[in-house]
């Protein structure tokens, strides 16, 4: 367990440290992999928010069929593999989820209706797109936004658009402000907020998550050990508590392993309270 969660850093890692470079060699004439995180070609392949392409059928324009496709394959990833996007390839993820650290691992105040939260706000977000007529949901999409950032960065500037170094730095620093001003909050209160309670475009992954085909946490309560405050609850960054069914269900787990890595070191490798699987 402990070698896939390094796997997992390490594709966390990757995906940042690609969608940074990715806009400077597009402009060298690499054209395998290109777009942001709204829309991206890999080598041919389509992949596309799900909500993006909803919006933009409410808003009066029909979806290209690469976004339509796009956005079927994220899903049909959802529904295999569960949340896996928000734990292995979303960047926001992997930055709030240092911040945490960096803050200390205390566990989150119980989290309690999170879904409902973020499902709220992108049901409200999709009945305003046909009356605004432009995908407003985009604007809350922060890997969205990073990728968007980086792209910024890496178009060039007319002498008649940035006129001294000053003004140079801020052009490139604006898209990023919602993320350092999010990270910021989080750092502060030590809750990883805009994932538990306002991403939207976690809503539609969690619903196909939701469907009984991809791994979810297995429990077999009866080996918990444990006295007081569980290692697995301490593990999740999220607030869930992996023992408890409805607080970790899919609409709120993101199968990113912590909590079972945990139980395994408690337990020495032995049989496990918690497991990742296909049934539980």
């Amino acid at each position: 367990m402990i070698r896939l969660l390094r796997l997992r850093r390490l594709v966390q890692v990757a995906v940042l440290l690609l969608f940074a470079a990715l806009p400077w060699l597009n402009r060298d004439g690499f054209t395998g992999m290109k777009g942001s995180l709204f829309a991206f070609d890999f080598f041919g392949l389509p992949f596309a928010d799900p909500l993006d392409a909803v919006q933009i059928g409410l808003s009066g324009i029909i979806p290209g069929w690469r976004l339509i496709a796009g956005a079927l394959v994220v899903l049909a990833v959802a529904l295999c593999l569960g949340r896996i996007f928000c734990s292995w390839f979303c960047p926001f993820g992997f930055l709030s989820e240092l911040v945490h650290a960096i803050r200390g691992r205390r566990p989150p105040k119980p989290l309690k209706h999170g879904f409902r939260s973020r499902a709220v706000i992108a049901l409200v977000g999709l009945a305003l797109v046909p009356l605004l007529g432009f995908p407003l949901l985009n604007q809350l999409s922060l890997p969205g936004g990073l990728s968007l950032g980086f792209l910024t960065a890496a178009a060039p500037l007319s002498s008649k658009t940035v006129h001294t170094v000053l003004e140079h730095l801020f052009f490139f620093a604006v898209p990023f402000l919602p993320v350092i001003t999010v990270l910021a909050v989080e750092l502060v209160t030590g809750e990883r907020l805009w994932c538990r309670w306002v991403c939207p475009q976690s809503v539609l992954l969690a619903l196909m998550a939701r469907l009984p085909v991809g791994p979810r946490l297995r429990r077999t309560l009866s080996r918990c050990t444990c006295k007081g405050e569980p290692a697995c609850r301490r593990a999740c960054s999220l607030g869930l508590d992996p023992r408890n069914p409805r607080s970790s269900s899919p609409l709120e787990c993101t199968n990113c392993g912590a909590c079972v890595l945990a139980c395994s070191r408690i337990h020495g490798g032995g049989p496990a309270a918690l497991a990742l699987g296909k049934k539980g």
